[in-house]
């Protein structure tokens, strides 16, 4: 044999072995989507059938042979279930990371009881998602709301009462705020009522009615219950007849209008007004941007099209009757929330405390959304031991302000705080914040210590170091076009020195997904040596909401 034979024959094995071992490419979400239109970035990635790819995905990915790892972090935190992957939770393909949604919930239900209606995901590291977030149903025994019969309830690990699934993203791409809108038309409290609200909602027979894609139709009225400049978190506009054909449309979603609340079983048909929208519509303004017909945009519209009048006689001929109605609906429900991580990794405090005021907060929104005709309990019905999860301090600059948060989450608030050991001089602590500006360096070890209402008590000892500001030894670490979370990019500077630098006036610069970003970081910023300067920006100069201190990027 000629020896480039036997060289195309070692590279037929080389190759045929490496392919071996790659792992198999996962079938993408969005296969049985009907509309294939592409999912933007801050969409809902939410359609009809997505139960179906996700089943498929988790039975893809739970027949691949894997080992078993160790875990030491799953267990729960106050009321947040932390899920560590064990080998089977994530799968990493040629397209990155993903998460076996299905495979979470049986983890889940190992360690818990099957009292849930809804579990609520978050991660707390960068993986593929389709969309910004998703919900699926994992049964459904309603009818009337343009949905089929069905339970796969068993194959989540639930033994009967599961009833849907949110994949809530990357915790580090919300903002603390969880009522300030910053993705499209939503909050992160608006978002999660979306994604919750696609149990019910919206899948009605009546499309280019009050119906587009799994959302309610662009050009259909949906003002909603928070007040008269306000619209469905499940999308649509207010629109107002400027007459002469002109009508005008503006969305900022917030709370519900009453179809949501009879595709839910809390408004009887008679309590639904006819629901106007406009027949054959067509954007006048603006004219050199796409207008999705199920996603409200940020912006004014104008619009021209015949107004019509939809009313709940004609969604009951289309769909049937909503069964079973308000006599005999739920209307308390129980949600469990869930970070998963990465094997033999920690959850940071802050990501935890994040987590844990976003479950607070929807237990209040949910109820005020729904009127008050319905509740949402996020209690994981433990013991609900209190926990500080602040587990390090990042390091303080002489001579510049300083503020972080000792993060505690469990037991009963209020909590109240102390200390043993003294913090540098100039530098205070009070109600879990330390702040202040140091006036001396060194490394000064402290003992927290909180104690909730129930006299439940946690400590902790942290180190707060303070350096002196030197030459610098920052280096961009890491950086990443996050054109899947609409946040343009983000930019990731690390200080390997030893010596806290002095940040006023940088001007950090890229080319990001929606064009130059400009970014001038403000007077008064340094980072201490081993700390992480992380910037999310979307476009455009000084646009950013989300420049953060102490964090790495996942």
């Amino acid at each position: 044999m000629k020896k480039s034979s036997f060289l195309t024959l070692f590279l037929l094995l080389i190759t045929t072995a490496l392919a071996a071992d790659r792992p198999e490419k996962l079938p993408a979400l969005g296969a049985s989507r009907p509309e294939k239109d592409k999912v933007l970035p801050n969409d809902c990635g939410t359609y009809r059938g997505i139960e179906e790819d996700i089943l498929a995905r988790h039975q893809f990915m739970s027949a691949v042979a894997k080992a078993k790892l160790p875990t030491s972090q799953t267990r729960d935190i106050g009321n947040i279930a932390i899920i560590e992957d064990d080998g089977f939770l994530i799968y990493e393909d040629a397209d990155g990371l993903h998460i076996n949604d299905g495979a979470v919930s049986n983890r889940f239900y190992q360690t818990h009881p099957d009292s849930f209606d809804f579990i609520t995901m978050f991660r707390n590291f960068d993986a593929d998602m389709f969309g910004f977030a998703y919900h699926f149903q994992v049964q459904n025994d309603i009818f009337g709301i343009g949905r089929p019969i069905f339970d796969n309830s068993s194959g989540m690990g639930s033994a009967g009462r599961l009833q849907g699934f949110t994949n809530q993203n990357d915790i580090n791409y919300q903002v603390d705020d969880p009522h300030f809108h910053m993705y499209r038309i939503h909050s992160t409290m608006t978002g999660m009522l979306h994604e919750t609200m696609h149990q019910w909602a919206a899948f009605l027979d009546n499309p280019n009615q009050v119906v587009n894609q799994s959302h309610w139709y662009s050009f259909c009225h949906t003002k909603s219950n928070w007040g008269d400049s306000t619209t469905s978190a499940m999308e649509g506009y207010i629109w107002t007849d400027n007459g002469g054909g002109d009508y005008q449309g503006y969305a900022y979603a917030n709370g519900l209008f009453p179809l949501d609340l009879y595709v839910m079983g809390l408004y009887d048909p008679a309590q639904v007004p006819d629901i106007w929208y406009l027949k054959n519509p067509t954007v006048t303004s603006p004219t050199n941007i796409y207008v999705p017909p199920y996603y409200a945009l940020p912006i004014e519209l104008h619009a021209t099209g015949t107004p019509n009048l939809l009313s709940i006689d004609n969604i009951i001929d289309s769909n049937g009757v909503r069964f079973p109605d308000t006599s005999d609906s739920q209307k308390a429900f129980n949600m469990a929330f869930i970070l998963v991580v990465k094997n033999g990794e920690v959850p940071k405090g802050e990501e935890l405390a994040r987590i844990e005021r976003f479950r607070q907060e929807f237990e209040e929104y949910f109820y005020a959304s729904t009127e008050s005709l319905a509740t949402m309990n996020t209690s994981l019905f433990g013991s609900n031991p209190l926990e500080i999860v602040t587990l390090e301090l990042r390091g303080a600059a002489l001579g510049y302000p300083y503020a972080e948060s000792v993060y505690a989450v469990g037991g009963t608030k209020p909590y109240s705080w102390s200390q043993i050991g003294s913090l540098p001089s100039g530098v205070s602590f009070a109600d879990g914040f330390i702040s202040g500006t140091p006036t001396a360096t060194g490394s000064y070890p402290v003992t927290f210590i909180a104690v909730d209402a129930a006299s439940q008590d946690d400590t902790v000892n942290l180190v707060l170091t303070v350096s002196d500001t030197g030459q610098s030894e920052i280096v961009i670490n890491e950086l990443e076009l996050w054109e899947r979370y609409n946040v343009g990019a983000g930019i990731e500077l690390y200080n390997k020195g030893d010596s806290a630098v002095q940040l006023d006036n940088w001007v950090l610069e890229v080319n990001g997904v929606n064009g130059r970003i400009t970014y001038t970081i403000p007077a008064g910023t340094y980072l201490a040596p081993t700390d992480y300067l992380v910037l999310l920006e979307s476009a455009g100069t000084n646009t950013s909401s989300r420049l953060f201190i102490g964090e790495d990027i996942a």
